[in-house]
């Protein structure tokens, strides 16, 4: 038998198909044998392919062994799969989906789920047009599935495979051909090239950064894409002024997702080059993908988003490695609205102080008390310096202290009680001179240093 290929890509049922995008070879014809084992009344999955994470249709062909199950994709592939990663093949209102469609690459909500399998479409919304949607050219992130579909989970007594006996299995796979089985009439629709997508745009000083920033939002407005001036205005993190304001206290649980009227999809930070300003350190202890301006610049050029992942910026660059250092990001960032809604647990993100207690002693790092505000790029390095408890919260600790001095903090043995206490050494100097002789002491450059590189460095030298 022949064997998937690593992605797949499809039509939408209301469009003739496309030239396929990068990074996804196209789907085979779906021969007849297919289509009668979909209609044998054999058990109906949406099934985990791993090579990407995503949840396709298929059909039960048989069982390989208790709880692993031979599974016929409508697309003409195969694999087993364990029975934790099927999911009975049934929609409901409201449920979001992916559709394999070059023009269409987020997520579309199902409004109605009546025709089901029998009848192999759905009907899903997307900018409030409604459309049919075959099933085979629908995929569902893992993590979707994982926080949304438990209650279609599948046990050994629910499931009616095609037949009993093993398959089998050809060790060639077969070719492909570049056409899909989809068909239909098409709809006409205006969606720009940047619909659904937020851009942070952080810049190095070089100069004519700032004329470089104007091109690259007009460019961006320009093709249905938003600016996030701060990341403040998606993820909240107001946190809690106490001890008459010299005390701030924010917890990971604090921190949540604001849905936007423009119902942002997906998010990146746009860069020239590395730098090490609040907006990108940020993006990088949440995993937010940082890309170079570049890919704006190509994407309009060709009339077609490319794919991000080849325009990846460096984390930095490490002084103790002596080494640009790469960013750990998940490669299907933004397909599913689960990025975004539960952004402090993205299991791709390497969180340096998860689970810990920080304490951030300064007088510049308590954040001001006000209605607004802003985790960008600052206009004073002071209000970078409020920026610097968040970052720390963001790299998955569990609550951040910012005090403007050590009296103010809620635990007086600061040694025992907090994993980390974070100073700035130069400007105030009182303060280190107490500090310093503690062993969890460190400045934030040795935080930063932490951040680019993913890991805990040795502080014997920070």
């Amino acid at each position: 038998m022949p064997l998937r290929s690593s992605t797949k890509s499809s039509a939408k049922l209301t469009r003739p198909s496309t030239t396929t995008p990068g990074f996804r070879p196209t789907k085979r014809m779906k021969p007849e044998s297919i289509e009668f084992i979909k209609r044998s009344g054999a058990t109906r999955v949406f099934a985990l392919w791993k090579d990407d994470n995503y949840f396709y249709s298929g059909t039960v062909h048989s069982e390989m062994a208790p709880n692993k199950y031979f599974i016929q994709f409508d697309d003409s592939t195969q694999a087993e799969v364990e029975i934790q990663s099927l999911r009975a093949c049934e929609f409901k209102k409201g449920d979001y989906v992916y559709c394999i469609s070059k023009d269409i690459d987020h997520q579309v909500q199902v409004v109605d789920a009546s025709k089901g399998v029998s009848d192999e479409v759905v009907t899903v919304e997307d900018e409030m047009e409604e459309f049919d949607v075959y099933l085979s050219d629908i995929k569902v992130f893992g993590r979707t599935i994982e926080h949304q579909w438990d209650d279609r989970k599948l046990t050994a007594n629910k499931i009616d495979p095609y037949e009993k006996p093993r398959p089998t299995q050809s060790s060639t796979p077969s070719s492909q051909s570049a056409t899909s089985s989809s068909t239909g009439a098409g709809i006409a629709r205006g969606r720009k090239m940047l619909s659904k997508m937020g851009f942070a745009v952080t810049l190095s000083n070089a100069d004519g950064s700032t004329d470089l920033r104007r091109g690259l939002c007009r460019t961006i407005e320009s093709h249905g894409g938003i600016i996030v001036d701060d990341w403040g205005k998606l993820f909240s993190m107001i946190g809690t002024h106490e001890a008459q304001g010299k005390r701030w206290l924010v917890r990971k649980h604090d921190v949540r997702w604001i849905k936007t009227k423009e119902d942002l999809h997906k998010v990146f930070l746009l860069a020239d080059t590395s730098n090490q300003k609040p907006k990108f350190l940020m993006a990088l202890a949440l995993g937010i993908p940082c890309v170079k301006v570049d890919w704006l610049h190509d994407s309009v050029k060709a009339n077609e988003k490319k794919q991000w992942q080849s325009y990846l910026l460096p984390t930095g660059t490490s002084e103790r490695l002596h080494a640009r250092i790469s960013q750990l990001v998940d490669l299907n960032w933004g397909d599913c609205l689960e990025h975004l809604q539960h952004i402090m647990d993205n299991p791709v993100a390497i969180k340096i102080f998860a689970n810990m207690n920080i304490l951030c002693v300064s007088p510049d790092f308590v954040p001001e008390k006000a209605k607004k505000v802003r985790t960008g790029d600052m206009s004073s390095d002071a209000d970078s310096k409020r920026m610097i408890p968040r970052i720390i919260l963001c790299m998955g600790a569990s609550t951040v202290e910012a005090v403007a001095d050590t009296k103010y903090a809620r635990a007086q043995n600061l040694a025992d009680h907090y994993d980390y206490i974070v100073i700035e050494p130069d400007t105030y100097p009182d303060i280190t001179s107490r500090l310093r002789r503690l062993e969890n002491c460190v400045p934030f450059t040795w935080v930063k240093e932490c951040l680019i590189t993913g890991r805990i460095l040795p502080i014997d030298d920070a």
